[in-house]
Formats: C-alpha cells, structure tokens, sequence
C-alpha cells in the first residue's frame, strides 16, 4: 500500500484514530526525512522485535535509529538486484526479499535492530510482481507464486503444486494462522493449502457451491476481478464476489459450508469495499450504504451478528482506489484502527 507522503518523508502517526466507542481524536504527528537513491517511492513498513521500524522507499532499505532514518549499507545485501518487499512484524520478526542474480532466485534476509542476516534463497516465479510472502506465529516462512505453495521449515522448502492469483500484495489468499497447523485458500482453483507442525503440505477442495460460482464468475467476465478473502474467527474464511449479492462462509478445517446472514438488525442492505480479521476473531468490513453515497463501517462477530460501528460515517470512505487495495485495515495493540488508500493517505 503506497501513502501519499511518500515523496518527502515518512510521517509517523499521520491520520485520525477511530475507537470502538466512535469517538475521534487527533494523534500527534512527527515528520522523518527519508534519504534517497533516485528512485521516489514508498513500498513497505514493518516493525522489528527490538521496535525498530524499518521502511522501502526510494529505493532503499532504512531503518530508525532513534533519531533519524539510516540506510542500509547495499553492501550488507547480496549483489544489486533490487529489493522487492517487507513481511512479518515485532512477533513474528521483519523479513525483507531481494531478486537474485540469477533468473526466478530471490534472497530473503532478516532484519533486527539495524542488523541484515541472509536466510535462505526462494524461488521467484514472477519478477513483474512482489513475491507471496507470509511469516507464521511461530516464525515459518511461506512462499507462494501462480503455480505453487511453499514452506521454509528452517534448511529446506518443501512445496505442493496450486494455483495463486499472481498480483499477490493485491489478491493475497486467504490464510488462516493456527500455530501448528496453517491454511491457506485461493480462489483461483477452489482449494483449501494446509501445512501442519512438521511442514508438511496436503490440499483439499473448497466448498462445491463455491466452487461453482468461482466458475460461473470467471465464464460471465473476461477480466474477472478475483473475490475478496479474509480469514474470520481463525479457522473460517469469507468469499465476498465483487459488485454481486454472492457471499460465503466456510470452515476451513473441513470445508463445510457457514451460514451467512449479513443484513444488519436496521435492514439496510449495503456492499462491501473490504474487510479484515482482528485480534478477536471479529471481522472489520467498510460498507456501501445501498442507495446512498456513504460509506461506513461494521464489525462481524465471531458469533456472525452484524452492526455499525458508531461515528464511522464521518469519514469519507468515498474512494475508487480501495478496491485496488484490499486488507488496507491496520489494528493497533491499543485497539485503534487505521485505514489506508493511496488517495487520501491514512484515517
């Protein structure tokens, strides 16, 4: 997700917190120039274990030091490709993924406290777009590209032939986290991934009504644009198709079908722009209001009730680019929530 500061500096805190209670107030805001290396741009952020943050933009690796905005030395990374992403976070630790010098190799390194360590090598399948890169709870590395799903269990990958959207930043498969076992959804071929504590990777199919309409969806549209996914209460996941009525729930365990029932106790019929999980299980979804030009947002339990957040109506979620831009939600520890476009920066 590119902000719209992106070209000067990297601004800590620039938006408007949003509470469960509705209310909103001003955080402060604290500017740091970002050095730069002839190429203007902001492509990632992630927060190390130490709290150290660290940013791509520019063209370069940076991290906080306290003070200011270092850059990485390039010699600290292998060769001069260029580097192509941030995953992971202060739990689960800061990765960072580079092309390699060779055709479909990439290099991933970790990055802690100003520190870059060279992990294992990984097979890029698309140089035109950002790799499929997921860090788990307890710290394995995934890997997926238009044709595989792969799994770092710390000395080799082990992988299992699917099929992932290739723009995986925007269409991301649905991942349901577990601890020892993790689950993976595409939509591109109805099948639920599952790897469990030794690494092991198996498939399984997805919903057969699901299944149906994800084809049924793609011989209607030349250019279908994918459904959104989000995991929900852990182990289920929600299928929303873009611009129709069509919305699923299954377990993704056993693939068994949930019932959905996502009018609201106020009757009023809204679509849907995007939605995340949050730490509670809960889904966060921003909402169009049916037959008004307003957006809000809502808060899907773990037990499938559904209503509006107070006070969301405020902000002007009015923007074409969200759809590009799926999972823009950010969760803070405290509870805050910030949302992301690239036309109106943070909220």
């Amino acid at each position: 997700m590119r902000a719209r500061f992106y070209r000067i500096a990297f601004t800590l805190g620039l938006f408007l917190s949003l509470t469960w209670a509705g209310a909103a107030s001003a955080w402060q805001v604290d500017t740091f120039p970002l050095e730069s290396h002839g190429r203007s741009g902001f492509w990632g952020l992630a927060m190390d274990k130490s709290g150290m943050p660290w940013v791509l933009a520019n063209g370069l690796v940076q991290y906080f030091d306290g003070r200011e905005f270092v850059a990485l030395d390039k010699g600290r990374l292998s060769g001069e490709q260029f580097v192509t992403g941030l995953y992971g976070g202060p739990e689960r630790g800061v990765y960072l993924t580079q092309r390699g010098d060779k055709d479909q190799l990439g290099k991933i390194f970790r990055l802690e406290d100003g520190q870059c360590e060279e992990v294992t090598t990984f097979y890029y399948e698309s140089w035109h777009d950002p790799p499929g890169i997921y860090v788990s709870q307890d710290g394995r590395l995934f890997n997926w590209g238009p044709t595989y799903l792969a799994v770092y269990d710390g000395e080799h990958w082990k992988r299992v032939e699917g099929e992932f959207d290739r723009r995986s930043r925007t269409y991301p498969p649905a991942i349901c986290d577990l601890g020892d076992d993790v689950y993976f959804y595409s939509t591109d071929d109805n099948r639920i991934y599952h790897c469990n504590a030794k690494s092991v990777l198996d498939s399984m199919d997805g919903p057969k009504d699901l299944g149906d309409a994800l084809a049924a969806h793609k011989q209607k549209n030349m250019y279908p644009v994918p459904p959104l996914t989000t995991s929900w209460n852990g182990d289920r996941v929600l299928v929303f198709f873009h611009r129709s009525s069509l919305r699923f729930a299954f377990n993704v365990r056993t693939a068994e079908p949930i019932e959905l029932n996502l009018v609201p106790k106020e009757g009023q019929r809204f679509g849907f722009v995007d939605f995340t999980e949050l730490r509670d299980g809960s889904v966060l979804l921003i909402s169009h209001i049916s037959g008004l030009h307003e957006y809000a947002l809502y808060k899907l339990t773990a037990d499938g009730e559904i209503s509006e957040l107070p006070g969301s109506r405020v902000f002007n979620w009015a923007n074409s680019n969200l759809r590009s831009n799926p999972h823009s939600f950010l969760e803070a520890s405290d509870g805050t929530l910030v949302l992301g476009s690239p036309q109106f920066g943070f909220t």
